[in-house]
């Protein structure tokens, strides 16, 4: 793994990226952080978020996922349910609740790496 440093939604516009993978609350809103910057760069991951529901404790440690395109340059970005709202801890996802969803989630990291490959 490499680390890097700056922005990262205009380096994942430059192909450095396959996957961009974001922690989210559960409740629809992406209104703050670097949730506030994907949706409105990246309405589509917005969209993604959309079609699962508000206030829902059972999204804990799943996602949703939305394929980006711009130009010659594809993605995917995952709105990880990390935590079930935006107030202190949030409730964060048990091992056993990330454990039920690593199998897809693997599944569709390495579909992802594959888009530009």
């Amino acid at each position: 793994m490499k680390e890097r440093t700056g922005d990262l939604l205009a380096l994942a516009l430059q192909g450095e990226f396959d996957v961009i993978v974001h922690g989210c609350n559960c409740f629809c809103n992406m209104g703050a952080g670097i949730a506030k910057s994907i949706k409105k760069q990246f309405p589509e991951a917005y969209a993604a978020d959309q079609t699962t529901l508000p206030a829902d404790h059972a999204k804990l440690g799943s996602y949703s996922q939305a394929r980006i395109q711009r130009g010659d340059r594809q993605f995917v970005i995952l709105n990880a349910y990390t935590q079930f709202d935006w107030r202190g801890q949030g409730g964060k996802p048990t091992m056993q609740q990330y454990a039920m969803h690593l199998p897809q989630y693997v599944k569709n990291l390495m579909a992802c790496a594959s888009l530009t490959h």
